[in-house]
């Protein structure tokens, strides 16, 4: 077993817009967003990436647990996963950045 450290390089873009699309518990945007996001909901997730330049913002912030019974994790890959073709069918180009709480929530996101 071999270990490299390779540097890691942020996006230096700095987008006039980025829409977000926001799971949580919270209805409304955390504190210290930039005022440059625009609240957008999964229907509608591509149109305002469009309309924000071609950037998405994916914010997880739930820090609920799944249960025995619970289906929302379920729920949530279905989103994700019809997100994720419409974006992949766009003609447009996108730059998407995922910012999650380190919950099981999305363990199963990319």
């Amino acid at each position: 077993y071999e270990a490299t450290r390779e540097a890691v390089r942020l996006s230096e873009l700095k987008p006039k817009l980025a829409a977000v699309l926001l799971d949580g518990e919270e209805p409304s945007m955390p504190e210290g967003m930039p005022k440059t996001t625009v609240l957008t909901t999964w229907q509608r997730a591509v149109p305002a990436a469009k309309a924000a330049g071609g950037f998405l913002i994916f914010l997880g912030t739930s820090t609920l647990e799944p249960d025995v019974n619970d289906t929302s994790q379920e729920v949530l890959l279905l989103n994700f996963m019809t997100l994720i073709k419409k974006l992949t069918q766009s003609k447009s180009t996108f730059e998407v950045a995922f910012i999650l709480q380190n919950t099981l929530r999305y363990a199963g996101l990319p």
